[in-house]
């Protein structure tokens, strides 16, 4: 799709989330580049009840759009599941995702972001670690509920 065609395409896409009969439960949006785009269609998911399972993986929505997203899943309690890996987000971003998990208990599963975490896993490893624990943690304590 080229550029000039995003913006249209995901004002449309936020407009179809956001109504009460929208039927789809599984969305996948990865490997876009959407970066930006992304946000509006992120902050939307809040109020979305239908959509379960999310694959926004691929995008490079950095910290911005992982803020939106840990904004979202605080009031969002369908979502069961979500890739976010290759977004560029950092570890204040997951530490973010970590913050709302604390208050959602409907996520269940988010794979291990494995090239968004590697490039810290050498300069901070005590904090990546304890922030994906804490994610997991989080996450295993909802599958159980």
């Amino acid at each position: 799709m080229k550029p000039k065609h995003i913006p249209p395409v995901m004002d449309a896409l936020v407009n179809l989330i956001q109504k009460d009969d929208f039927p789809i439960k599984e969305l996948v949006l990865s490997e876009n580049k959407l970066k930006h785009d992304l946000h509006d269609f992120i902050n939307a998911l809040g109020s979305n009840q239908n959509i379960q399972k999310l694959d926004i993986s691929g995008n490079f929505m950095g910290d911005v759009g992982a803020r939106l997203l840990a904004k979202a899943l605080q009031i969002n309690n369908r979502l069961r599941t979500i890739y976010m890996d290759k977004n560029g987000v950092t570890l204040q971003g997951y530490a973010d995702i970590v913050y709302a998990l604390e208050h959602n208990h409907s996520m269940r599963t988010i794979p291990f972001p494995v090239f968004d975490i590697a490039p810290h896993l050498k300069s901070h490893p005590d904090k990546t670690d304890a922030v994906m624990r804490k994610m997991q943690e989080l996450l295993q304590r909802t599958a159980m509920d």
